[in-house]
């Protein structure tokens, strides 16, 4: 029954293989800018303003990125939207290798400004009841009707800068004049600091012709100002934390033999008869990390974390874990290398304290644009404490390095199929506790509506270096893991739609192992249920 599930779990994900991104999840890996473009290629004929949503988002997180601009660009296009699209123009001009249709719109834009605002000097200049010249102001500082025909026409010719020293000049003569200073606030809105407004804002506040419906909108708008965010530069860290708890239910928590009994020294014993098979554990966790664009072609990103077991009915699984995790990326014609490290400290509570250290290098080369192969080789330490109860824990002490490879195949932009076949050796402090790993994975991973998914086999061989005198002398352990994953996740608000469960993750898994040995204490079988939730609190965003 087991094999007829996962085999029609494998079918109906090749039935889905074009199922369709979602906003949330975007707006949540904004570094996946391949992601993100496949998104708006989806919405952009039945969802375009979420389409376009998406794009200004990247556009203030990476402003230096012209395809950004580009794919904007023929949104606005497409939904006639002149005043952005000239805005965006305007900001495309200075690039380079910019597509000739573009070109010719930035210049149409640009000679007809030039020809408008010729127009409109000629017309000022010709016209003596209302060109002012500066000249006028000079022998006349203290004419405020002359004065403010004269800040108008400068604010007209978009001379700010202008229009602003001569409006301060005159709040300086008429200070009860309540009409100046909000002239001159409407100005530094347009051009001046965030600083400067507020000061303009705080000088109006001291009026004593101000009244309640213009202290209102004066409190509004100083809120405003407080909320909006410097323009994040696009090599500024991305920061979150997660917050979240996995629940799980396990059949035999104590790998319990399929024969109840098991070799110690030699002799066959019955296990314990409180022994616990089904038992119930949770995880507590919060970890914090961030992301960091350091160019076009390379990233870094690391996280340090903190995880609480706590287990219903027995000890076995309890523990505190401290994790730290760092990556490098970095992209090279056709090839996509990546560096880890990581470290996890394991306080376990009825077994022995470890620390655990591993480095892993690996590349993907794009043989085809639907086609990854992969190397890869990892090596680490494994380093266990000694104490009163645990004295010989560093028996167990071990080095251990390996190598695999791999190959991954696309379907689909969300559904790929990926084979790994690696070889792992572990060298430890006692012998018997050494083996040789050889292992292969296959898996597939995409998405079913707003659900994400990944399916997977992996079997382990284990040739052990010497035979256990603890267990059996007379024979070398030899074992064969077999394990089934079905894996599901999504984000809440696409379940649920409801603001308040934005960025607030799920995950629920089954597990199906199967462990095969010539020696029947490792000869077991066991089944395990997780559910998880996460909540992420994201501090890149600034819209």
């Amino acid at each position: 029954m087991k094999i007829l599930v996962f085999i029609f779990f494998v079918f109906f994900s090749f039935t889905k293989a074009h199922a369709n991104l979602v906003l949330s999840e975007i707006l949540n890996k904004p570094e996946d800018l391949n992601q993100a473009f496949l998104f708006v290629e989806q919405e952009k004929n039945n969802k375009v303003n979420e389409a376009i949503y998406v794009l200004e988002v990247l556009k203030k997180i990476y402003p230096e990125n012209l395809e950004i601009k580009i794919k904007l660009f023929y949104l606005y296009e497409k939904t006639k939207n002149e005043i952005l699209l000239k805005k965006l123009l305007y900001e495309i001009k200075d690039f380079e290798n910019i597509p000739s249709y573009i070109v010719n719109k930035i210049n149409e834009i640009i000679i007809s400004k030039d020809k408008s605002k010729k127009e409109n000097n000629s017309q000022i200049s010709n016209d003596n009841s209302k060109g002012i010249k500066y000249s006028e102001i000079l022998n006349n500082p203290t004419d405020l009707e002359l004065n403010l025909r004269f800040a108008k026409e400068q604010e007209s010719l978009g001379n700010y800068k202008t229009v602003i020293a001569t409006l301060e000049r005159l709040s300086d003569l008429y200070s009860e004049n309540l009409d100046l200073k909000l002239y001159l606030l409407s100005i530094s809105l347009k051009i001046d600091s965030k600083e400067r407004t507020k000061t303009i804002i705080d000088e109006i506040k001291q009026s004593e012709k101000l009244t309640a419906n213009i202290r209102e909108q004066l409190n509004s708008l100083t809120q405003t100002l407080e909320n909006q965010k410097k323009p994040r530069d696009e090599n500024d860290w991305i920061r979150y934390v997660d917050f979240g708890v996995n629940f799980s239910e396990e059949n035999n928590v104590n790998t319990v033999s399929n024969s109840k009994t098991l070799y110690i020294s030699d002799s066959l014993s019955n296990y314990a008869a409180d022994t616990i098979y089904e038992d119930s554990y949770n995880d507590v966790f919060v970890r914090t990390g961030a992301f960091k664009k350091l160019s076009d072609t390379s990233n870094l990103s690391l996280s340090l974390g903190k995880n609480i077991t706590q287990q219903n009915r027995d000890k076995n699984r309890e523990n505190d874990l401290d994790s730290l995790f760092i990556n490098y990326n970095k992209q090279f014609n056709k090839n996509y290398t990546s560096a880890f490290f990581s470290l996890n400290n394991n306080n376990f509570v009825n077994d022995a304290e470890n620390v655990i250290y591993n480095i892993t290098l690996e590349n993907r080369y794009l043989t085809k644009p639907n086609q990854n192969f992969l190397i890869s080789s990892n090596m680490g330490i494994t380093d266990y404490r000694t104490d009163n109860t645990f004295s010989s824990a560093d028996n167990k002490n071990n080095t251990y390095y390996g190598f695999a490879t791999g190959y991954e195949y696309f379907l689909s932009n969300t559904n790929n199929i990926k084979f790994k076949l690696g070889i792992n050796q572990y060298d430890a402090k006692l012998d018997s506790y050494g083996y040789e790993n050889n292992f292969y994975t296959i898996s597939n991973s995409g998405k079913i509506g707003f659900l994400n998914y990944t399916i997977s086999h992996s079997n382990n061989s284990n040739e052990y270096d010497k035979s256990d005198t603890f267990v059996k002398s007379d024979t070398i352990r030899d074992d064969e893991i077999k394990t089934n994953n079905i894996i599901i996740s999504g984000n809440l608000e696409d379940l649920i739609k409801n603001n308040y469960l934005k960025n607030i993750f799920y995950n629920l898994s089954y597990s199906d192992i199967e462990s095969r040995s010539n020696i029947l204490n490792y000869d077991y079988d066991k089944e395990v249920i997780k559910f998880g939730i996460t909540k992420r609190m994201m501090f890149w965003k600034n819209y």
